[in-house]
């Protein structure tokens, strides 16, 4: 009994320790991380590329977990025109995280193994990983094609970590598809270094769901769609990128509004004329019906006066008539 504690206990120490350093590969760069694997040298460019015209997709992943050793169980792209997404049956299960992340499990029912919605609870259509990355290069083959003139595709991702290259190129390198997809893609392009550049000052979390809001100033549409979901941050990498590139200066939309106070400036100053002229034609309707009442007043005082004046006078006449009646 002591010994099987003993192994179970080695077990989960040579496990840890290989989550940390799986976990701690993640910095190192690709080309060592891929020697790792395999025991094959890659030699990755990392110089800029230089100028010409390239085709622009966006790209993300669903992963069993954040390890290299992880599986990818879903891989989309996003064009303006086009747009890819496919769900792969893993050979292992999603762990806790992934579960809760892209809300996707692995059910078995018999001996057949699903992946299953936990927001819809339907089965999801899946493919093997070999056959969804041939068709995944198929797809970027016909988009190169249609876009004339085309050096290349650069793919357009959104993350911290940088995570994304480095699972697609292991994938890829499992199954020898690595030179046909060196063929096509030039670069891996990373939307979240962008938006430091151009949002730390103003926007304090650069998160997908963060941007699409501000930058994309599109609520209703940013809501749409679950952050979770490889398809829905696949487009808004994209269309977050695309709009922090192509912005315009804020000098050119400060200068359109300025000119308009002094286009508007005579029609102002017209109309402060005619609200003075009608303010002083009031003022002086109201002036003159004040006046009228107050003459009137002075009139009637008049004749008020006029009228004691003639009752004074007939009353010593009437005095005096009276005392001439009288008998002596």
């Amino acid at each position: 009994m002591v010994v099987g504690m003993d192994e179970s206990k080695v077990g989960v120490d040579e496990e840890q320790h290989y989550d940390d350093i799986s976990s701690d590969e993640c910095d190192t760069p690709a080309g060592v991380l891929s020697s790792k694997f395999d025991k094959t040298d890659l030699s990755i460019n990392t110089n800029p590329l230089p100028h010409g015209k390239y085709t622009l997709i966006g790209l993300d992943i669903d992963t069993t977990g954040r390890r290299l050793i992880d599986e990818i169980v879903q891989i989309s792209a996003f064009t303006p025109e086009k747009e890819y997404a496919q769900y792969i049956m893993p050979l292992m299960n999603l762990n806790p995280a992934a579960r809760q992340r892209h809300q996707v499990r692995v059910i078995t029912v018999g001996f057949f193994r699903m992946l299953k919605s936990m927001q819809t609870y339907r089965v999801m259509k899946t493919k093997m990983e070999v056959a969804a990355l041939n068709e995944f290069l198929d797809w970027l083959e016909e988009r190169l094609r249609e876009d004339e003139g085309s050096e290349g595709i650069v793919l357009v991702y959104h993350e911290q970590r940088k995570f994304v290259p480095y699972m697609v190129i292991e994938a890829l390198k499992k199954y020898k598809l690595l030179d046909r997809f060196s063929e096509s893609v030039k670069s891996f392009v990373n939307g979240f270094k962008l938006a430091e550049e151009k949002c730390t000052k103003t926007i304090k979390y650069l998160t997908i769901r963060q941007l699409a809001k501000l930058v994309l100033d599109e609520k209703a549409g940013s809501r749409d769609g679950f952050e979770g979901n490889a398809a829905y941050r696949a487009r808004m990498a994209f269309e977050i990128s695309r709009c922090l590139a192509t912005a315009e200066p804020k000098s050119n939309a400060v200068n359109v509004p300025a000119s308009s106070p002094t286009e508007s400036e005579p029609n102002d100053s017209a109309t402060s004329e005619e609200v003075t002229n009608s303010s002083s034609t009031a003022e002086d309707a109201v002036k003159d019906e004040g006046d009228k009442p107050s003459e009137e007043n002075a009139e009637q005082s008049d004749d008020d006066a006029q009228k004691q004046d003639e009752k004074k006078e007939e009353a010593p006449a009437a005095s005096l008539n009276s005392s001439a009646s009288r008998p002596l």
